[in-house]
């Protein structure tokens, strides 16, 4: 099973209901949500979860931003957070998470902190109880419904995290993190609501791995396109694109990408791979972890050298983008020579000055 099974909503009449409240929920300041979603329609408004009154509610809207609404008992708007970027196509991962009473948010998008400014965060208790039913990919009337593929569905009430420090709880190298098998890992409770099944199973019996009851799939849903487990990687060997394969004359590494992770720059088979890790933990129980570090890529520069003692040729650098343009230069920014230390990162030319990565140094 993957850490993120993905469901295909077809934006008509597939969607999840629970039939009655979340069991177990009560009204609270705090709230914790992940998911992953893929799209390819833009320009409509559509549901990711929502209580059948509205008093919570989190969607792409038809702007193609995220969005998060909690009302109190009134009905009055007591949250409201949208995400700085538009996401109008492509598969993306989503952690929110909000305490009203210390007007805290954190909204974190492919790992990458993505909250737009003038957020609205009212000290005030959040609505939770005042609804009959809660919906995932549709309202409980099956309106707004969402268009494409959803996996992860996670929202557990009362429970807030700062999910920008602790981003490794959920979303690691571009893949999903293991919440456990009922989502209680990276809080260390179980959610309310953890939908997070095969289509079959879900279509079956409205699976809820979360602690409010299971519910009701009206159509079919279909299996859609998992997310890649966290440390998932293709073993093929790839040119770093933009450099010629005479930047590596003399060495005898190969630069490789794995997945959406720098790796180490020689192609891994399974075995070799297992025993990286199993070193990697031996290194760590002997208390090697003073081991983290930032680097920003240099400007009009095909590489960036770093220094850092705790560098040895056998370390493994492990990267971290922290600004959005360093998100996007992660496909072709890669660990090229690692000595005693200093170690060098081959990257893009380009003109952005605040591609800034963290780093941890292995071994």
């Amino acid at each position: 099973m993957a850490f993120a099974e993905a469901c295909i909503y077809d934006g008509t009449n597939d969607y999840w209901t629970r039939g009655a409240a979340l069991t177990g929920i009560t009204d609270a300041k705090q709230f914790t949500v992940q998911f992953w979603f893929d799209t390819a329609n833009s320009g409509t408004s559509m549901i990711v979860m929502r209580s059948d009154v509205g008093r919570f509610d989190v969607r792409r809207e038809s702007s193609d931003r995220l969005r998060f609404i909690a009302k109190n008992a009134s009905n009055t708007i007591i949250c409201d957070l949208q995400s700085d970027s538009t996401y109008a196509s492509g598969l993306h991962h989503c952690v929110c998470s909000v305490d009203l009473s210390a007007g805290t948010a954190k909204m974190m998008v492919d790992g990458v902190d993505d909250l737009q400014a003038g957020a609205i965060l009212t000290d005030d208790t959040i609505d939770f109880t005042d609804g009959s039913d809660f919906g995932v990919g549709a309202n409980d009337n099956g309106n707004n419904n969402f268009i494409g593929e959803l996996a992860a569905i996670f929202f557990q009430a009362g429970t807030y995290q700062d999910v920008e420090a602790d981003i490794t709880k959920w979303y690691s190298g571009g893949g999903q993190v293991d919440l456990g098998s009922d989502g209680s890992t990276p809080l260390g409770v179980q959610p309310i609501l953890f939908v997070n099944s095969t289509a079959a199973t879900l279509n079956a019996s409205g699976t809820n791995l979360g602690t409010g009851g299971d519910g009701t799939v009206t159509g079919s849903l279909a299996d859609g396109t998992d997310p890649a487990d966290a440390g998932g990687f293709s073993t093929a060997a790839q040119t770093l694109p933009g450099l010629s394969q005479s930047a590596y004359a003399g060495t005898t590494e190969t630069p490789t990408i794995r997945g959406s992770r720098t790796a180490p720059l020689q192609s891994f088979s399974a075995e070799a791979h297992r025993r990286e890790i199993a070193e990697t933990a031996n290194l760590a129980v002997a208390g090697k972890t003073n081991n983290v570090g930032e680097v920003t890529l240099t400007a009009n520069a095909l590489a960036t050298p770093v220094t850092d003692t705790r560098v040895s040729p056998q370390s493994h650098i492990g990267l971290t983008p922290v600004t959005k343009n360093a998100l996007a230069a992660v496909p072709t920014t890669l660990v090229w020579q690692r000595l005693d230390g200093s170690f060098t990162l081959l990257h893009d030319d380009n003109t952005q000055t605040d591609r800034k990565f963290s780093y941890a140094v292995i071994g």
